[in-house]
């Protein structure tokens, strides 16, 4: 537990000190930092829920035709892991490169971001041990659908490149890509749009008195709101009531006419997921999307300087909520029921490879 709270606390400490060093010392602090992170993920041993699972997979497709297994796993990964298995069957070798992949990428956004620092602050507290350590695939994912925004607007085939890998990393991206086409405006007219984002308010709506009419579900989604909870109940420790205060907050005062198609689609989509997230536990992977879209349009808004001390204020608060409920996730960790393959690769204690 020591090993994790130094590592997402201190670095996130030379993040936000970052800012106060000249623009060249900032960047290289930035990228040290990503560069450390990636060293944890990539030689890592068996640690992080998911990581004991990839491994049977890495050996099981390269016994599989090359049609079986591409229909067996995200093409992307799949062909990964045959190209892999051409050099080395040695899985570190495979955790390694994917961690210097999502590496690339991360930089890539970091680059392409207003203010980085404040993306990257969230990010680690929030997102870092989840994306690089559990769900690599959808982790990767996210990371590419960060850039395909970047690129929505722009001519040529970035954005429709970016797209096909975020879905070819993880199929379940496929539930935020068409909403990227429609504010791409691809073949979609203005009242198309309308129609979506009324039915987006409606669905949501529907979802929420659906959950409250049951009396069983109405009971779980209010303990679900609270900030602290039986961990029994909620691993998480931190409840969706306070961090959707917050980013309703952060988008209410960065709205304007020159971003709000975007950030009304892509808030919208993401309330909507989360109420059903309530009832179905697997939604949530999905709402991670748009989660970490908001929270980077947000970073990439130019607030004036009247706002800029509350929005940072409220990104404070919201980075500060992150790293209670991941500390808090991995404190409980004890408590959680696992399956056998994945008992085997549990986040407590921190092991390098070469310890298993």
């Amino acid at each position: 537990m020591f090993f994790y709270t130094s590592l997402l606390l201190g670095t996130s400490t030379v993040i936000v000190l970052s800012q106060y060093a000249s623009q060249r010392a900032a960047k290289t602090s930035l990228i040290i930092v990503v560069f450390a992170l990636t060293a944890f993920a990539g030689l890592r041993g068996f640690v992080g829920t998911d990581t004991y699972a990839y491994y049977l997979q890495f050996e099981e497709l390269s016994q599989l035709s090359n049609a079986a297994a591409f229909i067996r796993v995200e093409p992307c990964f799949t062909l990964l892991t045959l190209l892999i298995h051409i050099f080395t069957e040695n899985s570190v070798v495979f955790f390694f490169i994917v961690s210097v992949i999502q590496c690339f990428l991360l930089i890539r956004v970091l680059r392409n971001c207003s203010n980085p620092s404040w993306f990257l602050t969230i990010y680690v507290l929030t997102y870092y041990l989840s994306f690089h350590f559990n769900i690599i695939r959808a982790g990767t994912a996210s990371l590419l659908i960060l850039l395909a925004f970047k690129a929505l607007y722009k001519p040529g085939m970035e954005f429709y490149l970016l797209a096909l890998l975020s879905i070819t990393s993880h199929f379940s991206a496929a539930f935020i890509i068409p909403i990227l086409f429609f504010l791409r405006g691809f073949w979609l007219a203005g009242w198309a749009r309308a129609v979506i984002m009324a039915s987006l308010s409606l669905a949501g709506l529907g979802a929420g008195v659906a959950i409250f009419w049951d009396e069983l579900m109405s009971e779980r989604a209010l303990s679900y709101m609270v900030m602290v909870m039986d961990p029994s109940v909620i691993n998480s420790g931190v409840g969706i009531a306070l961090q959707g205060c917050l980013i309703v907050s952060l988008v209410l005062l960065l709205l304007d006419r020159g971003n709000r198609l975007e950030v009304m689609f892509i808030f919208l989509g993401y309330v909507v997921l989360r109420i059903i997230s309530i009832r179905v536990f697997l939604i949530t992977r999905i709402s991670v999307y748009y989660e970490a879209l908001l929270i980077f349009m947000i970073c990439n808004a130019k607030p004036s300087s009247k706002k800029r001390l509350i929005v940072l204020l409220l990104l404070a608060s919201l980075a500060m909520l992150s790293a209670f409920g991941t500390l808090t996730d991995l404190a409980n960790e004890n408590k959680k029921l696992f399956d056998a393959v994945h008992a085997r690769s549990v986040y407590l204690p921190y092991r390098f490879f070469w310890e298993e």
